[in-house]
């Protein structure tokens, strides 16, 4: 993309967000930009990928506003998504069941440091156009998604019942999406103060990328950016153990069969694999010194931000 192309393409942005008002309140699309989006996304105007989406879809759609999902953990309170998305819930079960053993025993001895830099803020949004350049379809400055993908792709199972998250109008799709949220839990049992925001893409495994973020901050006590970049490892709901190979602390060479974790775990029966994983945790942390930020170094993107000193308090 030219510096030309670059440029225009952000300015078209930036008439969106103005366009839809540039703020946090749920608001229709402007006429101009609605139209635009029936009309790329129409047979007769994409090439690739048409769809069906009308004027009249764009229009009746609404956002919503949900109530989180909240679980005490250690003296925290969690707090993710609630359906449509399977994260939220998925990560407080998860955490139920973590929280009835000693994990900080468990800690790893030397976690990896990439440098997380403070400054950034205490706030975690997870947006997906589903698969990389989402529909292949740009308009108004922005491309548009492929979310249709995130519904079942039959719709009933080999019986014959209907799939729940079978495609039908006017239906959200079910997701694995888990931006989360942890507060320090007050003595009377309240929301406390604001701990860290975390988050990240991978599809059905975003789920143990979050889990395993939250665990690294608050049983082992690392950093914002020690905890991005912790080895990413689970099962998908099925016989296979992941360990991912992408990690430096990971030899996947013959298939791992000269990495001491993968044949610990091979020892206890479990078939492993080190193929590799996809996370792209972004982690902020609050602590005594301000925030601190943590980028996955799988994924593109560093922390930026400054040291800052409050002011001091006026007498």
């Amino acid at each position: 993309m030219s510096r030309l192309q670059l440029m225009l393409s952000t300015l078209a942005v930036i008439a969106t967000l103005v366009g839809c008002g540039g703020d946090a309140t749920p608001a229709p699309a402007p006429p101009q930009i609605v139209d635009k989006i029936a009309a790329t996304t129409a047979a007769g105007g994409a090439a690739i990928t048409p769809g069906l989406t009308t004027l009249d879809d764009l229009a009746s759609y609404q956002a919503v506003r949900r109530d989180p999902i909240c679980t005490p953990y250690r003296g925290y309170t969690v707090c993710g998504v609630p359906p449509p998305s399977s994260g939220g819930i998925a990560v407080a079960q998860t955490l139920g069941i973590l929280g009835s053993f000693d994990l900080a025993a468990a800690a790893p001895p030397a976690p990896d440091r990439e440098g997380g830099v403070p400054g950034v803020d205490g706030i975690h949004l997870t947006s997906t156009i589903e698969s990389p350049f989402g529909s292949f379809h740009m308009t108004a400055g922005v491309v548009l998604n492929n979310e249709l993908t995130d519904f079942s792709a039959e719709p009933a199972d080999p019986t014959g019942a209907p799939i729940a998250n079978r495609v039908a109008g006017g239906k959200r799709p079910r997701s694995s999406m888990a931006p989360t949220l942890v507060f320090r839990t007050a003595a009377d049992g309240s929301r406390g103060d604001f701990v860290m925001a975390t988050g990240s893409p991978g599809g059905a495994a975003i789920i143990q990328y979050v889990v395993k973020t939250l665990v690294g901050v608050l049983d082992w006590q690392l950093d914002a950016q020690q905890s991005a970049g912790l080895l990413d490892f689970g099962a998908a709901n099925d016989p296979t153990t992941n360990l991912g190979g992408e990690s430096p602390n990971v030899d996947p060479t013959d298939d791992g069969a000269h990495d001491p974790r993968v044949q610990a775990l091979r020892a206890r029966g479990h078939q492993v694999s080190v193929a590799v994983q996809s996370s792209g945790v972004a982690t902020v942390v609050r602590s005594g010194a301000g925030l601190a930020g943590g980028a996955d170094p799988r994924r593109e993107g560093i922390v930026l931000g400054d040291w800052f000193a409050p002011a001091p308090a006026r007498r």
